[in-house]
């Protein structure tokens, strides 16, 4: 069977020829392997073959139930059950098998099995494996406190939206793993696909998969694209491999593939990055008809539900399915709107301010409360690097040859060509940019590694000639990039071979950079949640650092200005309702 239709694929490890192929978390990699046969292992001994078992009317391939996931020589040693004090210090370690933290397993899920021999699994007997690796896969207190918010009951439909970098992912899958071991996310439909189905950013799969890894290294998971979910071949594999814990899918796959996708029925909807569902339309409405009666929860994970403007925020909450929601008329009623004149066309048109009064914001503040778990750094005392940059803005000012192009756009016909040749302008000329210039200054002035944004994909190439003239070493990611490209530009980030990460907005979400603490903007974008984002790179848990800095390098024009002013009242926007 090709790679390609294979419903589990990992990065890590060879692969055999034979056509039935099972990711075994076998410890020392994630390594296929032929299902039929015994394997050996690093020490001499063999991994056991898979036999089969007859389930009712159907024969399934199977290795060990729910109970027991790792075979007996690779089984890790339970800690607990011991009490745990959702306030202590003390992290709960979650597991590896061997101290390797990696083992994703492919193996056709069974008849639900509680791992407590029938026990009410809570967080405080949930059996946790220890592993070398430390903290890293450790729960923090104020995600202990997180597991037990998403599995109460009453919040079935919640919006994880702690800042970036408190863990929010490791938050979910804990999450996840509690709610299987007590039997509450079970397999729906007539033919069921999986219990969880988890949509991301397709950037983030392979991040997510390791997160898996870390936390829950005997959960059954698997991904698929959407060219393997409308391949016949690849829907037959999953029939016969049978159903997996959870489905990890790309919003673009999840909707080019909602047809087929959206005739399996899932106990639990994970919508992670679910700010990408805050522009409504066709990803939003291919989402929502996932969910059915079987589906008993639905998480929306975001550090950011409002970016620009209020209706964001609602849709996000629809998508959820949060009960007791506005419907649009309302909602709308609690908004200031103003008029406004489209300058291309003439068309009339009202746009959203922000919220209509206080008591509009005091109303969304409290509704809020109860569906919507935040917390900043500061609140749960998590000591993430501080921001210590002493100027946040540096305003600078055109050279001669930017302020004759900035000056010319402006006497363009066509008013949005005049708007966008005026703001690159003031960044760049065709043969000078003094704000590459200053950029240059700083990077060799700090002289560590930093993270470098543009708003503009043809200004990447620009940087990267700035940088080499410099002697600087530099690794670009972008969004045109392949996912073997941008893997290979993070890794030489990460060993130091390259002192310069340069990217665009595929740099801002969901990436682990904390062993860099200087992030450098050539611009701006128009939405703060964006800035935010950037800023979650590099302070996140796991940082060795105390403090970080983000410099913002401006033109130094009246455009830049005003836009300086957008973004600030977007930001009061989203502080009126308790998302700062």
């Amino acid at each position: 069977m090709s790679d390609a239709l294979h419903p589990s694929r990992s990065r890590h490890g060879p692969q055999t020829s034979a056509d039935t192929k099972r990711l075994w978390p076998c410890g020392e990699a994630r390594t296929y392997l032929d299902a039929r046969e015994p394997h050996p292992r690093a020490d001499g001994s063999s991994l056991p073959a898979l036999g089969r078992e007859e389930q009712g009317s159907s024969t399934t391939r199977s290795a060990y139930p729910r109970a027991n996931r790792f075979p007996p020589a690779l089984q890790p040693a339970l800690i607990g059950p011991a009490p745990i004090n959702s306030q202590s210090d003390l992290p709960l370690e979650l597991g590896s098998v061997s101290g390797t933290p990696k083992g994703h397993a492919r193996m056709p899920s069974q008849k639900p099995q509680n791992r407590l021999s029938g026990a009410n699994t809570t967080l405080d007997n949930l059996p946790f494996t220890r592993s070398a690796q430390g903290p890293q896969n450790a729960l923090q207190a104020h995600q202990r406190d997180g597991v037990l918010w998403l599995t109460k009951q009453g919040n079935e439909r919640a919006l994880l939206a702690d800042e970036v970098g408190l863990g929010k992912t490791a938050t979910l899958i804990v999450s996840i793993q509690l709610l299987l071991d007590s039997e509450e996310l079970p397999f729906a439909g007539r033919h069921p696909l999986s219990r969880v189905l988890w949509v991301t950013d397709v950037s983030l799969i392979d991040q997510t998969l390791d997160e898996f890894g870390l936390f829950a290294p005997g959960m059954v998971v698997m991904t698929a694209t959407a060219k393997e979910i409308a391949s016949s071949r690849w829907q037959q594999e999953m029939r016969r491999l049978g159903p997996a814990d959870v489905l990890i899918v790309g919003y673009e796959s999840a909707t080019a593939r909602q047809a087929w996708l959206g005739t399996h029925d899932f106990s639990m909807l994970v919508l992670d990055e679910i700010g990408k569902l805050r522009g409504g339309g066709k990803t939003w409405e291919a989402i929502r008809g996932f969910q059915t009666v079987a589906t008993r929860r639905v998480v929306g994970v975001t550090a950011t539900p409002l970016e620009n403007e209020p209706r964001e925020l609602h849709r996000i909450l629809a998508a959820i399915g949060t009960p007791g929601l506005w419907n649009t008329r309302e909602f709308e009623d609690l908004v200031e709107w103003e008029q406004f004149v489209d300058p291309r066309t003439g068309a009339v048109s009202r746009r959203p301010l922000g919220w209509l009064n206080d008591s509009a914001a005091a109303e969304v503040r409290a509704f809020l409360s109860g569906c919507m778990l935040r917390r900043t750094a500061e609140e749960v005392g998590l000591p993430l690097p501080q921001n210590a940059t002493a100027e946040p803005v540096e305003w600078v000012p055109l050279n001669e040859e930017q302020r004759a192009a900035y000056d010319a756009a402006r006497r363009l016909a066509q008013p949005a060509a005049t708007f966008h040749a005026r703001q690159k302008a003031g960044l760049t000329a065709p043969e000078s940019s003094a704000v590459l210039d200053r950029l240059v200054e700083i990077l060799q002035e700090k002289n560590r590694p930093a993270i470098v944004f543009s708003e503009y994909l043809d200004l990447l190439d620009r940087i990267e000639q700035r940088l080499t003239g410099a002697g600087i070493t530099w690794a670009t990611v972008s969004g045109e990039a392949k996912d073997a490209a941008r893997a290979s530009a993070l890794e030489r980030f990460r060993t130091g071979e390259a002192q310069v990460l340069i990217g665009n907005v595929v740099l801002e979400r969901g990436l682990n950079l904390q062993h860099c603490n200087l992030l450098i903007s050539v611009g701006s974008s128009w939405n703060p949640a964006r800035e935010a984002q950037r800023e979650g790179r590099i302070r996140r848990l796991g940082s060795a650092h105390k403090t970080y800095e983000h410099v913002t390098l401006m033109p130094a024009t009246s455009l830049h200005g005003a836009q300086s002013a957008v973004l600030q009242r977007k930001r009061a926007i989203a502080v009126n309702v308790g998302l700062s």
